[in-house]
């Protein structure tokens, strides 16, 4: 068996459903507000005790476009 490899663009590996040309193209509040609002949904859940709601909401703030886009806007500002 042979390993083929294949090239992919800078773009292509950065797909996203939010197709951004610039990172000054990025709306923060409206990230900061879903990543808020998933935060809370997920705080509510708990005290509810909806433990599958819990983790399906973790999955889906960890995966989300706004979550990252502000870890990495969080770490690139601090150094």
């Amino acid at each position: 068996m042979t390993a083929t490899t294949t090239c992919i663009t800078v773009e292509e590996a950065m797909a996203s459903s939010d197709n951004f040309e610039h990172w000054h193209d990025i709306d923060w509040v409206k990230c900061h507000k879903k990543v808020k609002n998933l935060q809370a949904r997920i705080v509510k859940a708990t005290a509810e005790g909806r433990w599958r709601m819990v983790r399906k909401l973790q999955q889906l703030l960890t995966r989300s476009f706004s979550a990252k886009a502000i870890a990495v806007k969080r770490v690139t500002e601090k150094s």
